[in-house]
């Protein structure tokens, strides 16, 4: 799944680096020749040049000049030679354009005039060989240098976005928005150069186009003029809905992401819950939302192009008819005037929309980066190494209202410090306020430190990799170091028990390993660490007793010999032993302060004094730590500098199934015949009024033509002229309009099938191998692209297409015979060149996605371990990561980048050549005919235009799609559950059907299988012989590791059974197992007396309410939470917890009090809590159980004991747990161990057969 590799060091085999070549060769792109003729394979990274060492990101963070009250002024202040460079560019381009009219009148001059005249015609052939050249080179190397800046500018805002994650306070902005900010802002910011400078020149070519206008058609032109302000009115209120429609687009793409985001870190508890049409339903709304801003954003873009193509008719119309000008030579003097006047007006709309947007990327971009950052102040306090005064402080940026209250601490070197409190009152605040985190809210509070500080925070975090990559991290490898540090943290005996031991891969977010495995590889990390003070947030959680009370004796141990300073938080005072000082805090105030005996009495629990005398006989350390070291000796390598995900990738053209899958998202036949109606229809009326274009001319310059015939031709043109033009207008907004609709249905459809997949897929199979990242690219980035482009590169590829055939039957029908041939030479040498840029500008495109994936894999990493990778890392070898994979993509997007400049040039040499020839053929031709050889120089003009808009249409749209072929992959190679005996599916996958039928199936089976196997366990329940659960040598393996090993047991109605094992025994894979998230290797198990092999997955699922060992919390109300499926109403809820005692606790009083994401302004107890509210609302007859009060405090603890004890009355439960205190509710205790059952009995057996065995 990973792939180490040092891209420093890569280097292209085919290229040099472009920029070793000098001047004007770099603009003429030579160098891409070679690069181009790669056809005996697929094209590879390390196929792609490097890059010049000033367009790398490390160059552009030095180089940009960010002023935190104005990002446009900083990007003026940065980059002053490239908008000079640019706005010269475009002024040179303009001046270019406006010498058109003179061109073509020129053109007309020479067709116009009597004989041949070579010295005129040589003149002519220049001028516009020269004008050609000029506008295509200009066009090339302006749009290159143009993106060259647009991503210098995006690696530096990259880069000042992820160095403010290291500075910025708690609470970060969440994944999603960061995702957004990385994905979508940056990139249309990056646009505030191209658009601000075009809307900066437009009123001087607006200007320069009227006085060429009104030189060459003279009064004639008042009326483009007028047509020239309604164009530009349309625009500027154009660019104010789509502004204020963008923000609303942005808003809702932040929410369904995070949405999705929760989806992801909750999927087990989702699945386990059967949640599936509320979570499904949740991320449609908002994507709903969502869709239907974009379909109004893009439909009013059709609706402004309609204007724009009716608003010129009117102009020409009263123009030809006022000033009577209807022959050939006039009408097209007016008609490229007029042309050349909107020209630039045409592009206000789209300028002005880019900007509009890209100013609302900017506030949402510089609101991140002004949020304040980490407090600073850490300075020398001797004789204390930590010393708070006076403290008052708050969170910053959050609705969370909670405040530490005057906390005065004095911290000398090398204590063992104990905080202690219960949920919500403020440990892990304290501990955030030592490392600067919090805000002040009175001026002279301070916090003083000194000595370098490691941090492990209350939820555990991992990166993609090894147990050793993860605890060595960027640190150097020390042996004697790492083992010391494996023993401290009770690791040794689970390594040893794993296939690959100390290079076993611990999953995405450690999904491979048990949740306390993973809470003592996320704290050996930090031990691992050299430092002076380590503050270690609830590091108990989720531990067995004998664990956590060797744990604790190693840390003691080491703050005492090695003199450090150690700092803890717990809920459970029982679970201290030894400590210096024991610190109480209630509702953010210092209560206690002082030491452990007088704090705690003599309340010690004889339960948890049995519990410590169990001891292992069975592992011989001394054997196992030598076998140990011979395995470390192994795994020392070499420091590697950046992970980079294999994620897949298709190679060759498209397949055709890609565009087959598109024809049926967008609505298969029915689309494809109303589209090509629309264009058939376009298209007659295009080729209609060329044919009364010719016509009419040929009447007004014939001498043969009487006055009557005349009038009669020129009632008949000015009536043709105004319809055809806006029947075409109408037919491109309709077909625009119908695309838009479709566009939003298939974007809806793919979303939701990714979603359904990603409901169904396999644990095992995908969620523990597959970096959600990869996921979160493909639902921001490329989903995004799909849902903006799609629709619109439809239409403007149907349009271009009939718009070449069009300019082809014109060519049939009114140029000269002589012309073919070079036309058919010219199409085919420019269609070979396409075929050829296509295929390699779909892979490099191809590239380009999938070199966004590891940024997003390191963004997530260092977002979700925020505490640790600010405080404990070095964040220089963090950016370096950064800026090693950012530089990857910079190179693929240059690349991009020339591939395109360099097909426009190939594209203008060839029209060049070709209207040289025709222009030559012509001339000679107009000795017969003058008007036909004008009309056929003006079609072969025509044509060249639309075929080139018909190659980078279809270029455009082929390319894009490379996008939607991602997303298809997503859905199609997600592993899903067997689902093969479900007989009621909650969602049907369109993109599995095989009948190519696409249908999305949303009925709400999944209530009616619950209801429908409630009604079964009342049933059953009158018999109670009958056996809730039944297992026969279960076996399970999971990577040809066996996890769990002939698990044989059963229950009965109502029965009640504790299960209890040290950590890594098997216990929640056990669970895993009974719900069917994996699935066993062997054996038997039944549910009411059905075999689950023979049993729907969700019928299964749908007996159980299941409470996770990690608390799964959502952002919504507090009601939501606890009801996602909205089954009661509050006065129901209120009962329902008043009938369990719970209706009195503060959390609960306010139902509709928000929860943020993640549930990040509540308490890891104040999670658990909820869940456990969730399944008292649940009408299921099995509960299990998996840790539930673990992360609660003593009066937490006592409150949910009496909870569970009258809710378990009339339930079959199953419960991992490590307090003893809760055991007397259970009827039988089984004892895991290494995956088997040792033993089960009652308690007080199980305590007196296995009191040696360190099992708990």
């Amino acid at each position: 799944m990973l792939e180490y590799q040092n891209f420093e060091n890569q280097q292209s085999e085919l290229l040099e680096c472009y920029t070793s070549k000098k001047g004007i060769t770099t603009y003429l792109f030579t160098w891409l020749n070679q690069f181009v003729q790669i056809h005996q394979r697929n094209l590879e990274q390390k196929d792609v040049f490097n890059i010049n060492p000033q367009e790398s990101i490390e160059y552009q963070t030095l180089k940009f000049q960010l002023n935190k009250e104005s990002l446009i002024y900083s990007l003026l202040k940065s980059y002053p030679t490239k908008w000079i460079c640019i706005i010269l560019l475009k002024i040179g381009l303009m001046g270019i354009l406006l010498l058109n009219p003179f061109l073509i009148n020129s053109i007309v001059e020479l067709f116009d005039s009597s004989g041949l005249d070579i010295w005129q015609f040589l003149k002519t052939t220049s001028l516009f060989t020269g004008w050609i050249m000029a506008i295509y080179s200009q066009i090339s190397i302006l749009s290159f240098y143009q993106k060259q800046v647009q991503i210098e500018v995006q690696a530096a805002l990259s880069s000042i976005l992820y160095h403010k994650l290291f500075s910025a306070c708690l609470p970060l902005p969440s994944q999603a928005e960061i995702i957004n900010l990385f994905q979508i802002d940056i990139p249309q910011i990056t646009i505030l150069f191209d658009c601000g400078v075009s809307l900066f020149l437009t009123p001087f070519q607006i200007c320069g186009a009227i006085y060429i206008y009104f030189e060459t058609v003279g009064v004639a032109a008042s009326f483009g003029l007028i047509g020239m302000l309604i164009q530009v009115g349309i625009s500027l209120i154009y660019g104010n809905i789509y502004s204020k429609l963008q923000k609303k687009i942005m808003t809702s793409r932040d929410n369904r992401v995070s949405n999705m985001d929760e989806l992801l870190k909750g999927i087990l508890t989702i699945k386990q819950n059967c949640y599936y049409k509320f979570f499904f339903n949740r991320i449609r709304d908002k994507r709903n939302i969502e869709m239907s801003n974009i379909a109004i954003q893009q439909k009013l873009s059709f609706y402004v192009k309609a204007l724009f193509s009716i608003v010129p008719v009117g102009v020409m119309y009263f123009t030809m008819k006022i000033f009577d000008i209807f022959n050939l030579k006039s009408v097209l003097m007016v008609t490229q005037n007029y042309a050349q006047l909107i020209q630039s007006v045409n592009f206000i709309p789209y300028n002005l929309g880019q900007l509009l947007m890209a100013k609302t990327s900017i506030k949402r971009y510089m609101d991140f980066i002004q949020s304040k950052d980490v407090d600073q102040q850490i300075l020398p306090a001797q004789p204390y190494q930590i010393l708070v005064r006076d403290g008052n402080f708050r969170w910053r940026n959050s609705k969370n209202l909670f405040q530490l209250k005057n906390i005065n601490l004095q911290i000398p070197k090398g204590e063992f410090i104990v905080i202690n409190g219960k949920n919500g009152s403020g440990k892990s605040s304290l501990l955030y306020c030592l490392l600067g985190e919090l805000e002040r809210t009175i001026e002279n509070s301070f916090v003083y430190l000194d000595g370098s500080v490691s941090v492990a925070s209350q939820e555990p975090f991992l990166i993609q990799g090894t147990i050793k990559q993860n605890i060595i991290d960027e640190s150097v490898m020390e042996l004697d170091r790492y083992l010391q540090i494996i023993k401290t943290t009770q690791l040794l005996e689970d390594i040893q028990r794993m296939e690959c031991g100390h290079n076993s891969e611990v999953g995405e977010d450690g999904q491979s390993l048990s949740g306390g495995q993973r809470k003592r590889v996320h704290l050996a990390r930090t031990l691992y660490r050299h430092s002076d003070i380590y503050l270690l947030d609830c590091p108990f959680e989720s531990l067995d007793h004998k664990t956590a009370n060797k744990l604790m004796d190693e840390l003691y141990e080491i703050s005492q010999k090695d003199k450090k300073t150690i700092i803890i938080t717990s809920n459970d005072v029982n679970q201290i032993k030894k400590c210096d000082r024991i610190i109480h805090l209630e509702d953010g105030s210092i209560t206690y302060n002082g030491s452990l005996e007088q704090f705690k009495g003599n309340s010690q629990s004889n339960d948890l004094d049995s519990l410590d005398l169990i001891e292992d006989q069975s592992i011989q350390q001394s054997t196992n730590m030598q076998q140990s070291n011979k395995q470390l000796y192994n795994l020392i390598d070499k420091q590697q500098i950046l992970v980079i995900e294999n994620e897949d990738r298709s190679i060759g053209s498209l397949q055709l199934e890609i565009f087959k899958y598109l024809y049926q998202l967008f609505g298969r036949y029915q689309t494809l015949v109303i589209i090509m109606v629309f264009c058939i229809l376009g298209m007659c009326c295009s080729t209609f009024y060329q044919l009364q274009l010719k016509s009419i001319t040929e009447i007004s310059n014939s001498d043969q033509s009487n006055e009557d015939q005349k009038a009669d031709a020129v009632q008949q043109f000015l009536f043709v002229y105004p319809l055809s033009h806006i029947l075409m207008a109408l037919f491109t907004l309709f077909s625009g309009i119908f695309l838009t609709s479709k566009g939003v249905t298939a974007s809806m459809l793919l979303h939701n099938n990714i979603i359904n997949n990603l409901l169904k897929a396999s644990v095992a199979e995908f969620y523990n191998v597959t970096l959600g990242s990869i996921i979160k690219n493909r639902l921001t980035n490329d989903i995004f692209q799909f849902d903006m482009n799609t629709p619109s590169l439809i239409s403007s590829l149907f349009d271009s297409i009939f718009s070449f055939m069009a300019s082809i039957l014109g060519c049939l029908f009114l140029s000269s015979a002589l012309s073919y041939p070079i036309l058919i030479c010219y199409l085919f040498l420019q269609t070979q060149y396409m075929l050829k840029y296509i295929r390699i500008n779909l892979e490099i495109s191809r590239l380009q996605a999938m070199s966004k994936s590891p940024l997003l894999n390191i963004l997530t990493q260092t977002h979700q371990g925020i505490l640790f990778n600010r405080h404990c890392k070095q964040t220089q070898n963090q950016v370096s990561c950064f800026y090693q994979q950012f530089n990857v993509y910079t190179r693929n997007s240059i690349c991009s980048a020339a591939l395109s400049s360099w097909f426009i040039q190939i594209t203008c040499f060839l029209m060049l050549v070709m209207y040289v020839c025709i222009l030559m053929v012509n001339y000679i031709y107009k000795i017969n005919n003058k008007e036909s050889a004008t009309i056929s120089m003006y079609l072969a003009v025509s044509l060249g235009e639309k075929f080139t808009s018909f190659i980078l249409s279809f270029q455009s749209f082929y390319s894009n799609n490379v996008y939607f072929e991602r997303c298809l992959s997503l859905i199609n190679n997600i592993p899903k559950e067997d689902l093969s005996t479900q007989q009621y599916s909650d969602f049907e996958n369109p993109m599995d059907r095989r009948n190519n039928d696409i249908h999305f199936s949303d009925h709400d089976s999944i209530s009616q299988i619950e209801m429908m196997t409630i009604n079964s366990v009342e049933s059953v329940q009158e018999l109670q012989d009958q056996n809730v659960l039944e297992l026969n040598n279960v076996t399970l393996q999971y990577k040809n590791a066996t996890v769990l090993t002939d698990i044989s047991f059963k229950l009965k109605q109502r029965q009640k059974i504790a299960i209890l094992g040290r950590t890594g025994a098997g216990k929640t894979s056990l669970m895993h197992c009974i719900t069917r998230l994996v699935e066993p290797y062997s054996g038997t198990l039944k549910v009411l007396g059905q075999d689950n092999r023979h049993t729907s997955i969700n019928r299964i699922r749908s007996l159980f309410s299941v409470v996770s060992q990690d608390p799964f919390v959502f952002e919504g109300t507090i009601q939501q939470n606890i009801d996602p499926n909205n089954a009661y109403n509050p006065i129901e809820i209120i009962r329902i917890l008043s009938k369990y005692g719970l209706s009195q606790v503060k959390l609960l009083e306010k139902l509709q009090y928000q929860v943020e994401p993640h549930g990040s302004n509540l308490s890891l107890g104040e999670k658990q809590l909820l869940v456990l509210c969730r399944i008292l609302l649940q009408k299921r007859k099995i509960v299990i159980l998996d840790e539930c009060t673990g992360n609660l405090d003593n009066q937490y603890c006592q409150l949910i004991n009496l909870t569970l004890d009258l809710f378990m009355k009339d339930k079959t439960v199953i419960a991992i747990t490590h307090k003893l205190e809760l055991l007397d509710m259970f009827d039988q205790v089984m004892i895991m161990d290494k995956g088997k059952i040792i033993g089960q009995g009652s308690k007080q057996e199980i305590l007196n057969q296995y009191l040696n065995q360190k099992v708990m």
